[in-house]
């Protein structure tokens, strides 16, 4: 006769004992790791046709025909061993380990399987100490340690977030000078305007924004040599159109015929 006995821990988890084969050996890391306290999922693939396969932590299974077959994942040996269970006495091997196991929790299960059904039996013999520390072999966790890269990727973060958070108060007060000199120019004051961007153009030379409404700020001017200053400012920017048609409300007409068209929906 095949048999499987299984134990509960302290934690009321199931461990393995004992098999008198390779396959029910599967059969017992299958319950106590894989159905555990949950067999509704196994059940109701068991019934469902179009599933095929299935896969627990240590089990995988496979249907053929009206048959359930094991195989464990993780083999000892380079060929795995197979359990096959007919259909019926899967169901009911499932059924009877909720009934007679997870709901009464006893403390040791044997399992055995005469070639026609699997009977379940339990004992509610308390397992001790001694016993328990006989099957189960405790292994100290290893330290984890992080690759190199990972720590320099973190220590890289850590000095791009320092060197940011230093330049915060700098680019604080440069947001409030961007906003007092769009005020301005909003207020069309377009002489200070013109100055406040001017001054904000050489602190961020490749700023496109600042360029545009230093630009727009000139065109109000009377002074043709302010013109011809933005027109110089404008050279080599490529504007989008909706900047382009900003533009068009500050610029005088005549100076349009200096850009050009240089991909559609662009000025």
């Amino acid at each position: 006769m095949e048999f499987v006995k299984l134990a509960i821990s302290p934690t009321k988890r199931y461990y393995y004992k004992d098999a008198s084969s390779v396959e029910m050996n599967i059969l017992g890391e299958f319950l106590v790791t894989d159905v555990g306290y949950r067999y509704l999922p196994f059940e109701a693939w068991t019934q469902d046709h179009n599933s095929k396969n299935a896969s627990g932590t240590l089990t995988a299974l496979e249907k053929e025909e009206n048959y359930i077959i094991l195989s464990d994942i993780y083999p000892k040996n380079k060929k795995s061993a197979l359990l096959k269970i007919n259909r019926e006495q899967f169901l009911q091997l499932l059924a009877d380990w909720q009934e007679k196991v997870c709901l009464t929790q006893p403390q040791s299960v044997t399992i055995n399987y005469n070639s026609y059904e699997f009977i379940i039996e339990t004992d509610n013999e308390l397992v001790t100490k001694e016993t328990l520390e006989d099957n189960i072999t405790l292994f100290p966790l290893i330290p984890h340690t992080y690759p190199f890269f990972i720590k320099f990727g973190f220590l890289l973060c850590f000095i791009l977030f320092f060197k940011c958070l230093l330049q915060f108060p700098y680019y604080f007060e440069l947001s409030k000078e961007v906003k007092k000199a769009h005020q301005e120019f909003n207020n069309q004051n377009y002489t200070l305007a013109g100055s406040l961007f001017a001054a904000l153009c050489n602190r961020l030379p490749q700023n496109k924004y600042l360029k545009r409404y230093l630009a727009q700020s000139l065109f109000k001017s009377e002074d043709f040599d302010d013109h011809i200053q933005a027109l110089q400012i404008l050279s080599n920017i490529e504007l989008k159109r909706k900047e382009w048609n900003e533009l068009l409300n500050y610029m005088p007409a005549e100076y349009t015929e200096y850009f050009q068209n240089v991909k559609k929906g662009k000025r």
